[in-house]
């Protein structure tokens, strides 16, 4: 009994996370996007086998979300802890569906830009104490035409690393992995 019970769970978690065509997913922008691709490399656990990432500057993202556009971006740096423990998560997902996910270094805008940014994502951002939106970073959110579809800030459940080697628990990890397929699949085509 209990092996038929570890078997229909471990089928049903499978069947959650995997796009719900079973085919690769795409994510079409009317909008033409300039980017190259992304060096991933400096994300310490991102694996041997990495997605479509796509590096993009600000002002790419800010004519993706201004004129219509539609894609998935990732917002983050290589020297923060939490991003490091993102990127693998969100490389499954890239892989499993298929999609680019274009990639916005938050150390290579201005201060402007920064400010811009504060102003128009402001809606997917978590609120501090006094309600008021607050920037972390990793930030990853679906656009479609222009409508945000979801967002996702940070890991998941408040996690916070408290050494170089903390990592996520299995379950915090397939979460965070559904949360981005969710995003990603609510942006699709």
């Amino acid at each position: 009994m209990r092996k038929l019970f570890a078997a229909l769970l471990g089928i049903s978690l499978c069947a959650c996370a995997a796009p719900a065509s079973g085919k690769p997913l795409t994510i079409t922008s009317p909008v033409p996007i300039a980017s190259t691709s992304a060096d991933m490399s400096g994300y310490e656990w991102i694996g041997e086998e990495t997605g479509d990432f796509q590096s993009i500057s600000w002002g790419e993202m800010f004519k993706m979300v201004e004129e219509g556009g539609s894609g998935i971006v990732y917002i983050g740096k290589t020297d923060c802890d939490f991003c490091q423990r993102a990127i693998p998560i969100l490389n499954e997902a890239i892989l499993e569906t298929g999609v680019t996910a274009y990639v916005v270094d938050l150390h290579e805008g201005s201060i402007e830009e920064y400010y811009k940014a504060e102003d128009l994502l402001s809606d997917t951002f978590d609120k501090d104490s006094s309600g008021q939106p607050v920037f972390y970073v990793p930030e990853v959110f679906g656009i479609k035409a222009g409508v945000f579809t979801g967002s996702q800030i940070s890991l998941v459940d408040n996690f916070i690393p408290e050494s170089d080697e903390d990592q996520l628990s299995q379950e915090q990890h397939q979460r965070l992995r559904e949360k981005y397929i969710q995003i990603i699949e609510k942006t699709a085509d």
